[in-house]
């Protein structure tokens, strides 16, 4: 009877170990969500893939600035530093893990700098309730994007 009772309860857990993978997998998971205390503003970021991506979609009503960050060839870029000011103090200072990037922000008028390999690029943006989406992107030969060979 014990051993029945051992075996059935290493079967409950075999069980659960294959199920919590699954769970693991949210793509709402792989986004980095920042808070700041001083400033009260929220951000995430990710974007990397269709499951992200979709996540991040489903989180828009929260947010009222949207950054998407690429190359003027078009391809994604992450690790981009975000400095977002308003009249020349600080509001958000992070590290935007994937291309899309969504702040709440108090309505009003920012000055947003993004940073990518030591280029930085600079905007005036206005938020209100509605979303607010701006694309900010690189010269690949800037940051060091070199054409792929074709092999000719």
């Amino acid at each position: 009877m014990l051993k029945r009772v051992s075996l059935s309860i290493l079967a409950c857990i075999f069980v659960i170990g294959l199920a919590y993978p699954a769970s693991a997998q949210d793509p709402s998971r792989c986004l980095m969500i920042t808070y700041d205390f001083v400033s009260e503003c929220r951000a995430v970021s990710g974007g990397f893939g269709k499951s992200q991506r979709d996540a991040m979609r489903a989180m828009e009503d929260e947010f009222n600035l949207k950054l998407v960050f690429a190359l003027e060839s078009g391809q994604y870029l992450g690790d981009v530093g975000v400095i977002i000011t308003r009249s020349g103090e600080p509001v958000l200072d992070v590290i935007s893990k994937g291309p899309w990037f969504m702040a709440d922000l108090p309505e009003g008028a920012y000055t947003v700098t993004a940073t990518y390999e030591g280029i930085s690029n600079t905007m005036s943006v206005t938020v209100g309730e509605q979303m607010t989406t701006r694309t900010m992107k690189w010269d690949p030969k800037a940051v060091g994007f070199e054409p792929l060979a074709t092999g000719e």
